[in-house]
């Protein structure tokens, strides 16, 4: 194997950890924790250059901004952090056709995160060629009440 096949593996295992450990991880320091234990793993394995934390974070922000630069927003619609991971973890399950529930508090995207993707992901009539490449996504929300879940 080459160094770019090398670096695709690596970031392919990357990213799904990413999706299928780190978008489920409550706090910052929890998440900081998981990326020290990765760099160490991957120390051990031999891959020094690849031991920082900013690089790894650095590898998945890219893929996250990437995604949301096909994104069209409405007016006065921003990106932020919260937006943009609701998005990719979205994406990324939507496709995989993956069941997914985003909890958190009221005012954190996640509606407005499941409006845009379907708004974009419209198949061969998506504006942008990037989605075209994908079935069209028909929503169905089901919404809970955060509160109702908080006293449960």
């Amino acid at each position: 194997m080459n160094h770019k096949d090398d670096n695709l593996i690596f970031k392919s295992i990357l990213l799904s950890i990413y999706i299928c450990y780190f978008l489920r991880i409550p706090t910052k320091d929890e998440k900081d924790k998981l990326y020290d234990e990765l760099s160490l793993l991957l120390q051990k394995l031999g891959k020094k250059m690849i031991k920082q934390k900013q690089y790894m974070r650095g590898m998945i922000n890219n893929e996250m901004v990437q995604l949301a630069n096909h994104i069209s927003f409405p007016e006065g619609i921003e990106m932020n952090t919260g937006l943009q991971e609701n998005i990719f973890a979205l994406f990324n399950y939507i496709i995989n056709k993956v069941p997914i529930f985003i909890c958190s508090e009221p005012g954190c995207s996640k509606t407005l995160s499941f409006e845009l993707l379907k708004d974009n992901l419209q198949g061969l009539k998506s504006k942008d060629d990037y989605f075209r490449h994908y079935h069209q996504f028909y929503l169905f929300i089901s919404k809970v009440l955060y509160q109702q879940l908080q006293k449960k």
